[in-house]
């Protein structure tokens, strides 16, 4: 993961920084086994992780308990390598030589493991992200029946994702989410903490830094409010 979301998740509070620690040493520096292990650890807090890592790769979250996975589509990955890199089929169109496969994966900027996922799968792939926790539960089901396509959730007011807001899928070739099709389903509130967390994140600008703007932006406007 990288050290931003690290520290976004140390600033939460939501988890001690020993306790990464102690995760990030038993996963050997294996990016996508610390989104599980943290996953497991944050519990119901988990959507958080979810949530900051479909940011940070610009790819929807799709809710996995909100229906049943087509099981041609849960056959395209090999047992051992969807657990490998936690991820899932969860639908399928077309066929062999042209289909298009939709899978969702815990760690989305496991790069290596999407590419992994492309030379295995053999056909076009629109991926996504869903929790850890909803990814192993379907691994570990059988017997499941198919369904209509599972759906991207669309953020509400507060940024958290709800299953009232179902959303069609449209993609780029590389199975991205186009930049604009983004920008009309977030709220100018979101895409403003969407680009501040991609400036930290990269490291164009230090969270200290961007606080110490938004502290004086505050004054400034409350100095204007007064003056008037």
């Amino acid at each position: 993961m990288p050290p931003a979301l690290i520290q976004q998740l140390l600033d939460s509070g939501l988890i001690a920084a020993s306790e990464i620690e102690r995760l990030g040493a038993s996963c050997a520096g294996d990016d996508t086994a610390l989104v599980v292990a943290l996953s497991r650890a944050l519990g119901p807090e988990s959507d958080w992780i979810a949530e900051r890592l479909a940011e940070a790769s610009g790819l929807l979250l799709f809710d996995l308990e909100a229906g049943e996975l087509s099981p041609e589509a849960t056959g395209l990955l090999p047992e051992d390598l969807a657990i490998q890199t936690c991820a899932v089929a969860t639908s399928f169109t077309g066929n062999a030589t042209s289909g298009t496969a939709q899978i969702v994966m815990a760690n989305p900027l496991d790069l290596a493991a999407r590419d992994l996922i492309l030379s295995t799968v053999g056909v076009h792939v629109e991926f996504g992200v869903a929790r850890a926790a909803s990814i192993l539960n379907a691994l570990d089901a059988s017997g499941l029946a198919g369904s209509p396509d599972l759906q991207p959730l669309a953020p509400d007011a507060t940024g958290r994702v709800t299953s009232d807001s179902l959303l069609p899928s449209v993609r780029t070739h590389d199975g991205t989410v186009p930049a604009q099709r983004l920008d009309a389903l977030a709220s100018p509130q979101q895409r403003i903490e969407a680009l501040v967390l991609t400036l930290v994140s990269e490291g164009v600008i230090e969270r200290s830094a961007y606080e110490d703007t938004l502290e004086r932006c505050l004054r400034q406007a409350h100095q204007d409010d007064s003056d008037h």
